[in-house]
C-alpha cells in the first residue's frame, strides 16, 4: 500500500492480552526499542480481553511514557476473534497493521523487516520468523518430537498460509473481509487460519521475511500430552471447517461443474 506523497505509511502494532502482566510488560518493553521504519508513523494499541480492565491498569501504570502513540482499550467480549476485530477498528486509519502476541518479544528489527518485504513485495501479508524459547526444561519427547517448532521459509518465500503470532496485514485486505475475523472461532481458535485461506482465495500474496523475528515463551502448563493433543485436535477442527466452507462449498463446486 502506497500512501499519499505528503503523508508517511501509518503503521498500528496490535496486541492482544489475556491475564498475563508480566507477558504484556515484557511484550511492550520489546515494541518500546523498535525500530521505526523510514517514512513510517507507528502506533500502538492493546486490547485486554479481560472485562475487569487488568491489562489495561498494568499498561498505564509501567508505560506512561511510551514512545510511540500507545492505546489500552478493554473488549469485553470474550473471544481472541473478537479482541482481533476490536483491534482492528481501534487501529484505524492505519494503513498496515502489525500482530503480535503477549507471549513473545520482538527483535529490534522486526517491524522493519515487514515494512520492507511489503514494500518491496506489495505483499498484502507478511510474515516474520517466531523462535521458541521454554519457560522451563521440558520433557526430551516434547523437544525431539519438534511439537513447537515452526517451519523455517527463506525471505521473499511466497506462501498459501499464515498466523497472527508475528505477521503485518493490509488495511485493504482486512477491510475487504467481513468480520475481518469470523468470530465464531471465538472458543476455538483458527480464526487466523480461516482468514488467511480467505485471501488466498481472493488472491492475495503473502510472503514470509526470515530477518523479522520475535520469540515466543512456551509456558510449561503446555508441554505435556494432553495441551498437545488437545492443541491438534483444534487444528484439525479448523482445517475441517475452512475445507468444508472454503475448498469444498456448494457455490465452489457449482463454479468448477460450470466451468
Amino acid at each position: 500500500m502506497t500512501p499519499p506523497s505528503n503523508r508517511p505509511l501509518r503503521v498500528a502494532v496490535c496486541v492482544l492480552t489475556y491475564m498475563r502482566p508480566r507477558g504484556i510488560t515484557r511484550l511492550l518493553e520489546s515494541v518500546a526499542n523498535l525500530e521505526v521504519p523510514a517514512d513510517c508513523a507507528v502506533s500502538v494499541v492493546v486490547v485486554d480481553n479481560d472485562p475487569d480492565g487488568s491489562g489495561c491498569a498494568e499498561v498505564s501504570r509501567r508505560f506512561a511514557n511510551f514512545p510511540f502513540p500507545l492505546r489500552c482499550v478493554v473488549e469485553p467480549r470474550r473471544g481472541i476473534p473478537q479482541a482481533r476485530n476490536r483491534a482492528v477498528a481501534e487501529s484505524r486509519p492505519s494503513d498496515l497493521v502489525a500482530f503480535v502476541d503477549d507471549d513473545e518479544v520482538c527483535d529490534r528489527r522486526w517491524l522493519v523487516e515487514l515494512v520492507r518485504t511489503h514494500r518491496e513485495t506489495g505483499a498484502d501479508v507478511v510474515d516474520g520468523r517466531v523462535n521458541v524459547e521454554f519457560e522451563a526444561e521440558p520433557p526430551p519427547w516434547v523437544v525431539e518430537g519438534g511439537f513447537f517448532e515452526r517451519p523455517r521459509f527463506p525471505t521473499g518465500h511466497v506462501k498459501t498460509w499464515s498466523t497472527t503470532t508475528s505477521v503485518l496485514i493490509s488495511r485493504d485486505l482486512l477491510d475487504s473481509l467481513d468480520g475481518p475475523f469470523d468470530e465464531r472461532f471465538a472458543l476455538t481458535g483458527g480464526e487466523d487460519t480461516h482468514l488467511f485461506q480467505r485471501a488466498r482465495l481472493q488472491g492475495r500474496r503473502m510472503v514470509h521475511n526470515n530477518e523479522a523475528v520475535t520469540v515466543e515463551t512456551i509456558p510449561a502448563t503446555r508441554t505435556n500430552l494432553r495441551w498437545i493433543l488437545r492443541r491438534e485436535f483444534r487444528r484439525g477442527n479448523t482445517l475441517s471447517v475452512c475445507l468444508r466452507e472454503l475448498e469444498y462449498s456448494l457455490p465452489r463446486a457449482a463454479k468448477r461443474v460450470a466451468a
